[in-house]
C-alpha cells in the first residue's frame, strides 16, 4: 500500500497520542506541522523520532506543500474553518472529535469536502479498539441474542487543565461544552456502530462539581438513551 504524506494542524496534547500510535505504521508519514504557537510546533518537530517534520508558521504555506492529507487537532470551535480550508486546498482530512460545535457547522464541513472531492473522516478510534470490535462481532453473529440494556462509561481527569483560566478544554465557546460534548461523542459513535442502530432519544443530566470558572462546561454527565430498535442505555462520562 502507498504511504500517505500527512500534515498536522495543532501541536497540543492530542498530537502526542496520534504520533505515538502511528510511529511504527508504514502507511503514514508525518512531514509537516502547523500551530498558532510556532515555537511549540518547532519543539514538536524536534521531538518527533519517526521521520523528518517541517514546522510552518503560516497555514496557507503549510497547505501549499505536497502533503496529501491533514490531521486536524485543534479546539472544536475552529474545526469548520480549518477543515473547509484544507478541503479547498485539495487535502484529505482526518479531524478529531467532536466534529464541530453546531450541526450547521457539521453540514457545511460535509458540503465543502464533498464539493472538493476529498475524503473526510472524524477520528473515531473507539470502533477500532479490539474489545469494541469483539463486542460488535459477537452481537452481529447473534452470540448473545437481542441487546436490551447497555451501560457505557468513560472517565479522565481534566480538572487540572479546566481550572486554568486560559485553558480551552471545557470552555463552552471553544469546546462547545464540557465532558458530554468531549467524550460522549465517542460513546454515541461506538454504540451506534456496535448495535447497528441509531439513537432515538437522549435525556441528560449535566453537573458542574469540581470547576467554578465562568464559561466552563460540565465536568460530569449522565444520560439515559433509547435506540430505535428498543435498546436502552445508561451513559456516564466524567472529567473528574
Amino acid at each position: 500500500m502507498q504511504t500517505v504524506k500527512f500534515g498536522v494542524i495543532g501541536a497540543g496534547g492530542a498530537w502526542s497520542f496520534h504520533s505515538n500510535a502511528c510511529s511504527l505504521s508504514p502507511l503514514i508519514d508525518f512531514v509537516a506541522i502547523h500551530d498558532v504557537n510556532f515555537r511549540h510546533a518547532l519543539k514538536m518537530c524536534k521531538r518527533y523520532r519517526s521521520g523528518s517534520m517541517t514546522a510552518y508558521r503560516d497555514l496557507d504555506e503549510f497547505l501549499k506543500t505536497d502533503i496529501e492529507a491533514v490531521l486536524v487537532l485543534i479546539p472544536h470551535a475552529y474545526h469548520e474553518e480549518v477543515v473547509i480550508k484544507c478541503a479547498e486546498a485539495g487535502k484529505h482530512v482526518l479531524c478529531e472529535k467532536p466534529m464541530a460545535v453546531t450541526l450547521e457547522e457539521c453540514d457545511r464541513m460535509m458540503v465543502a469536502t464533498r464539493k472538493a472531492g476529498v475524503k473526510f473522516m472524524i477520528a473515531e478510534n473507539h470502533r477500532f479498539l479490539p474489545a469494541h470490535r469483539y463486542i460488535h462481532d459477537a452481537i452481529k453473529e447473534g452470540l448473545i441474542g437481542d441487546v436490551l440494556l447497555v451501560r457505557a462509561y468513560e472517565g479522565v481527569n481534566e480538572i487540572a487543565g479546566m481550572t486554568q483560566p486560559d485553558s480551552w478544554k471545557g470552555d463552552i465557546r471553544k469546546a462547545g461544552g464540557g465532558c458530554f460534548m468531549d467524550m460522549a461523542a465517542h460513546k454515541f459513535a461506538a454504540l451506534e456502530w456496535i448495535l447497528g442502530d441509531r439513537v432515538q432519544s437522549v435525556n441528560t443530566m449535566l453537573s458542574k462539581q469540581a470547576t467554578n470558572l465562568p464559561g466552563e462546561g460540565e465536568d460530569n454527565a449522565l444520560a439515559m438513551v433509547t435506540f430505535s430498535k428498543g435498546t436502552v442505555c445508561e451513559l456516564v462520562v466524567s472529567f473528574t
